[in-house]
Order: structure tokens, then sequence, then C-alpha cells
């Protein structure tokens, strides 16, 4: 296996939510939550893959091709976000705060939704300043919500 394969993997297991692979206690999650930590593993690892590629860490034969892949991956499944905290399914790492302020959560959503859709645009033009600064603005708006909302590992 070579180094490329290698850095790629570990980009994707730094950035997903590590509190899926390995059970921290031995609460039942529901499945509304244990599919809100599936989609945001995908949002994970759609922006790792990005990472990986924008930064050079890869270097796979098409990389424009790859770069717009993991943008498109990330930009439809972060349209997600929003709908994945229903009454009935706390736990996981989520903080019980989300129910309580609903309101900011969607505001979150749609940030994160714009954030993303942004970052794909920027990939499927080829402007790599582009892409840099939409890069940033995804990286905020996760790190926006997950210090308000998201249980520290």
């Amino acid at each position: 296996m070579n180094r490329t394969f290698f850095a790629a993997v570990a980009a994707v297991v730094l950035l997903a939510p590590i509190h899926s692979i390995v059970a921290d206690d031995d609460t039942e999650l529901s499945d509304a939550a244990k599919y809100r930590e599936t989609v945001m593993e995908a949002v994970a690892s759609s922006f790792g893959g990005f990472i990986a590629v924008y930064l050079g860490k890869v270097e796979p034969s098409s990389k424009d091709k790859h770069l717009i892949a993991n943008t498109r991956a990330l930009a439809i499944s972060s349209t997600l976000i929003g709908d994945l905290v229903p009454a009935g399914s706390e736990g996981g790492d989520a903080l019980p705060l989300i129910w309580t302020e609903m309101d900011t959560y969607q505001k979150y959503s749609q940030d994160a939704t714009a954030a993303t859709a942004e970052l794909a645009r920027a990939a499927e033009s080829g402007d790599r300043a582009a892409m840099g600064k939409a890069f940033k603005a995804v990286g905020t708006s996760c790190k926006t919500c997950h210090d308000k909302f998201r249980e520290d590992d």
C-alpha cells in the first residue's frame, strides 16, 4: 500500500466522529440518532476527502474530478442536517440544547447548506482561491454549530 492511501485514510478517520466508531457507554441510541450520526459521518468523510486532495496530501490522476465529487457529496449530505433532530432522537454527540434552541440549530443548518453549496461551485469552477475562501466558510460553519450543539469528544 502506498503513502497516499494511508494519508487519505488518516484524514478521513481524523475528521470522522469518533463516537460512532467506538462505543463510549452502554446507552442504546434510537434509530433516528444513529441515522444522524451516519449522515454526519458522510459529511465529515466528504469534507475530509476534499481536504486531502485540495491540500495535496493525495494526488489522484484526476484531481479536479475528486475535488468536484467530494464537494458535491458534501453539499448534498449537508442539505439533510436540518432534518436530523426530530423529537425523540436525543443522544449520541448531540447536546440536548438543540431541542430547546431549534431556531438557532436550523439557522446553522442553513448556513452549512449554503457554505457547502458554495464550495461545490468553487470546485466545479476550478478556482483555487474561491475554493480556499469557501473551505474556510465551511469550516467556520461546522465549528460554530459543533461548539454550541455537539458534545466534546
